[in-house]
């Protein structure tokens, strides 16, 4: 599948995940998880440990964890006076308050996260474009009575939290993070610098792709182009930072390949402190994979020898 206005590249293996940090796009960046935790352990919260859950459905479905926590907040007092089990968000998931209790706080967790963030079919919250705690409290609480007050507490809980009650989205990740998505039908990644891209993917194409997290960050030490080609047979992206492979792929591959342009910026030579990107050719297809990581380098090398075939280092990540 061929997704457009994105910069996106393939591989063709499931492997470990690297890791990005946080992000200069907006004036709250979310909390992390030990922040979390240290916060719900000042309050007493029996959800003391779920610091890291709350982050990474957060990044999944594109909401603050922080305003997740805060909903915890007005709605039990941190998971203290839930009124069903595991239930500290008040959320009637299934239609009553007995009927709505979680197997775990996890569970509440992701099933809260991922409605707030619009992804239930009737795309609520997020997904109407409602992103203050004020407008999401229209369909949080639809009857108004106690609206007020539930506003009020979110807010003040999101503040002790340095979080911004007039923008609940996620913003956790570097500028130039790169993010990888699996193809779990024709077993191959994409990768995109894109977040409203990668919140679209996970949105509207989670039949196809799992979302793997950041695979590298991309910073603006970087200054050679990175060429993008789109192999028509496959629906597989193909990346080079070569000049000549470039020219040679336009004018003798035009044919397996569309050019789509420069996808982002990479370093070519080795500066100090780079980090290498490895190039593997998968025999099968001839698509390719591509990794930032020796130890996953290494593995491919030793395990998948009768499947890739290791090209070498593609480019380099500037520090």
């Amino acid at each position: 599948m061929r997704l457009n206005r994105v910069w996106l590249c393939t591989a063709a293996l499931t492997f470990a995940l690297f890791t990005g940090c946080g992000s200069a796009l907006a004036a709250s960046i979310a909390p992390t998880a030990a922040q979390i935790d240290a916060y719900l352990i000042a309050k007493g919260s029996p959800m003391a440990g779920t610091g890291a859950w709350y982050v990474s459905q957060g990044k999944l479905y594109g909401v603050n964890p922080a305003f997740i926590v805060s909903i915890s907040g007005a709605e039990s007092t941190f998971g203290k006076n839930c009124f069903a089990k595991y239930n500290a968000w008040g959320y009637f998931w299934n239609g009553n308050s007995p009927a709505s209790a979680f197997a775990s706080w996890n569970a509440g967790i992701t099933k809260v996260t991922w409605a707030i963030g619009g992804y239930s079919p009737s795309h609520l919250y997020q997904g109407d474009g409602l992103y203050t705690v004020a407008t999401i409290a229209t369909q949080y609480l639809p009857v108004s009575g106690g609206r007020a007050a539930w506003i009020t507490n979110v807010t003040r809980f999101m503040n002790e939290q340095k979080a911004d009650p007039n923008d609940t989205r996620y913003y956790g990740y570097a500028a130039g993070s790169v993010f990888r998505f699996f193809n779990k039908k024709n077993g191959s990644h994409f990768y995109t610098v894109s977040e409203v891209e990668m919140n679209d993917t996970i949105k509207n194409l989670s039949g196809t792709y799992n979302f793997e997290g950041v695979a590298y960050v991309v910073k603006p030490a970087n200054a050679d182009p990175l060429y993008r080609f789109f192999k028509k047979s496959s629906g597989t992206h193909f990346y080079t930072a070569g000049l000549a492979e470039r020219d040679n792929v336009i004018k003798n591959l035009s044919k397996t390949y569309s050019y789509e342009g420069v996808a982002y910026n990479v370093s070519v030579p080795n500066l100090p402190g780079s980090t290498p990107v490895y190039r593997f050719y998968k025999k099968s297809n001839g698509s390719h994979f591509y990794t930032a990581g020796d130890t996953e380098k290494d593995s491919v090398i030793k395990n998948l020898s009768a499947t890739y075939k290791f090209e070498g280092v593609a480019f380099y990540l500037a520090p």
